[in-house]
């Protein structure tokens, strides 16, 4: 027989089979495991992000409303204080120009007496004498009906404004104090002497 022929006969060796360790099913299950505990975690962090963010973003939203609100009450209690005038010999506001000889809010001929009647200019110097019973700003706003603080404090507060509160700074400099608070926790002293005060002897 040939050489050839003899290797025909040889039985054809088979690989052996592979032997599986114990346990290589389950950890292909573990690391499954693993992988979908790592994306929950992941998911948890940005929902965390995402919660923390939102809650920043309504702050920082809450607090720049408040400081728009603060600036617009700020602004009209600052008209008050330029329009507030005794022209007509007691203190108050005259929306008509008539009422002061013409002169309208912010001149000069707007805030003293216009009358030469001297009961009226006494009346006004007694009030820049800031007496017990009558204060050229009324810092109580208790007596004159049509005083500066209760003007003040007829003004509507804004939705985030929980406090405005008007106390004398210095009375015989006629300086009052107001003091805000907002629900955001800022707050804002304003220190202003009303204008016709530059006109007390």
């Amino acid at each position: 027989m040939s050489l050839s022929a003899l290797c025909s006969l040889r039985p054809r060796l088979r690989p052996p089979a592979r032997r599986r360790r114990p346990g290589a099913g389950g950890s292909s299950i573990l690391e499954v495991l693993i992988a979908v505990a790592i994306i929950g975690v992941a998911f948890v962090g940005v929902a965390t992000l995402s919660n923390v963010q939102n809650r920043s973003l309504i702050s920082s939203t809450n607090l720049s409303t408040a400081q728009s609100q603060l600036d617009a009450d700020v602004a009209a209690v600052r008209n008050l204080a330029e329009t507030y005038t005794w022209c007509s010999g007691s203190g108050g506001f005259n929306g008509s120009a008539t009422n002061c000889a013409n002169a309208t809010a912010r001149t000069e001929n707007y805030y003293f007496p216009i009358s030469t009647a001297g009961t009226q200019i006494t009346a006004f110097e007694t009030a820049c004498k800031n007496t017990t019973s009558d204060t050229l700003n009324d810092p109580t706003g208790s007596t004159a009906t049509t005083s500066l603080v209760k003007a003040i404090n007829a003004i509507t507060l804004p939705s985030l404004i929980t406090a405005r509160t008007v106390v004398n700074d210095n009375i015989t400099a006629h300086r009052l104090r107001i003091n805000y608070t907002t629900s955001t926790g800022a707050s804002r002293t304003l220190v202003l002497t009303p204008t016709v005060a530059a006109w007390c002897p």
